[in-house]
């Protein structure tokens, strides 16, 4: 991982290595950069993307495994805290080589082959992310 902070460090770009898991290290990136709240938006390819769709009626995330390189058009997403540690929340849209687009919520297992991120520092307290059950997800408290 490649970082490039601001000279006052509020903000900071990052590259990530070839073969990284993107989650994994897009929360590594904030931690390292001590962004307890922040924005953050992402660009590149990953060799292998893995998404999830939240249903709503029961409460649970539905992967969808695509096993292929991907061109990662927009990831927009944000930080916060959950379990005392920096959180990275994100959605991402990428297209495969036939062009159609998938989208979701990013999870554990996508493998990156080049991915640009932007993240900015928000002033003041960081938002908390506890379960809030009638959603069944851990949101802003």
């Amino acid at each position: 991982m490649r970082i490039y902070p601001s000279d006052d460090g509020s903000a900071a770009f990052v590259r990530l290595e070839r073969g990284d898991d993107l989650l994994e290290r897009l929360n590594a990136a904030a931690a390292e950069l001590g962004m307890e709240a922040a924005t953050l938006q992402i660009v590149g390819a990953v060799e292998r993307l893995r998404v999830a769709y939240y249903r709503q009626d029961t409460k649970e995330y539905e992967i969808h495994e695509h096993d292929a390189p991907h061109e990662i058009s927009g990831g927009v997403g944000n930080v916060s805290l959950k379990d005392g540690k920096p959180f990275v929340h994100i959605h991402v849209t990428g297209s495969g080589a036939d062009g159609k687009a998938v989208a979701g919520h990013l999870v554990d297992g996508t493998r990156v082959f080049l991915i640009e991120a932007y993240l900015r520092r928000l002033a003041g307290p960081p938002p908390v992310r506890e379960l809030e059950e009638d959603l069944g997800l851990a949101v802003w408290q």
